[in-house]
């Protein structure tokens, strides 16, 4: 098996468990990049040459990105080793990569009210689908009108989970497109990918908000809203509520109510 035949393998061994489409590209660019980047390839490099080049992508990369890069590796040896493709693998005994705590960033109503004023059509329904569904920027690239109903836009998305997320008022004028919701421009029957979602919302928003801070944004709002926790954790399609309480910002009428509720 060379090393490319072994990156295809461990894809297909991935799809066999349903993985996102999105994440499957994520895996396979991170270990074409590892494969050029090791010179003893990805099947005979050592336990040194991983720690050097893990190194060498610490000085360039946040740690999100490190933190997932350290995950595909280790995934791929894990699979390589219970695989019987090597005896021993190199990658187990490499640093675990921590995360600090980040602060939720959800964008301003008065930013969002701007953006949704100035932009396109499209880019505005692309908005409304972050800001009042909470869609990952994959999740609005890859929406068809098969997931949605009068009532709910079900939503496949990391990790094969499926939700059902309500319609807001506000997305009722733009369910009534078939097929893609974003078809790609020049490739038939294909929808825009998750890159151009994220860099038209951003053009909209501004500096320094994204896709994600629309998410941010649902799940504030969607929290203050109910104090439900469990809820917006299933409307955001996360596994833990430990992740979905990092994105909600309290805010500081939220603080003085809990203070003066004391009895």
């Amino acid at each position: 098996m060379t090393d490319l035949e072994a990156i295809e393998a461990f894809l297909s061994y991935l799809r066999a468990g349903r993985i996102s489409a999105s994440t499957q590209r994520i895996y396979r660019s991170h270990l074409t990049r590892l494969n050029s980047a090791l010179p003893s390839g990805l099947l005979a490099a050592s336990h040194g040459e991983l720690a050097e080049y893990l190194g060498a992508q610490n000085l360039v990369l946040k740690p999100e990105s490190m933190k997932c890069k350290r995950a595909v590796m280790g995934a791929i040896y894990r699979w390589l080793v219970e695989e019987d493709v090597l005896d021993a693998d190199p990658a187990r005994r490499l640093p675990t990569v921590r995360v600090p705590k980040s602060s939720p960033k959800p964008v301003p109503e008065d930013v969002l009210a701007r953006a949704l004023r100035e932009a396109d059509e499209e880019t505005r329904f692309m908005l409304l689908l972050g800001a009042y569904a909470g869609l990952r920027r994959a999740e609005i690239a890859g929406l068809h009108s098969e997931h949605v109903s009068e009532t709910h836009l079900r939503i496949t998305g990391k990790g094969g989970r499926t939700r059902a997320v309500p319609v807001h008022p506000f997305l009722r004028p733009y369910l009534g497109f078939a097929g893609w919701a974003f078809p790609a421009p020049r490739v038939q029957g294909a929808h825009i990918i998750p890159d151009t979602v994220g860099e038209r919302a951003a053009a909209a928003l501004g500096v320094p908000f994204t896709t994600h801070c629309l998410r941010h944004r649902f799940a504030t709002q969607a929290y203050r809203a109910s104090h439900d926790l469990r809820a917006v954790q299933t409307l955001m399609g996360h596994s833990s509520p430990d992740t979905t309480a990092r994105y909600i910002q309290v805010g500081e009428d939220s603080l003085r109510d809990a203070v003066l509720a004391l009895a």
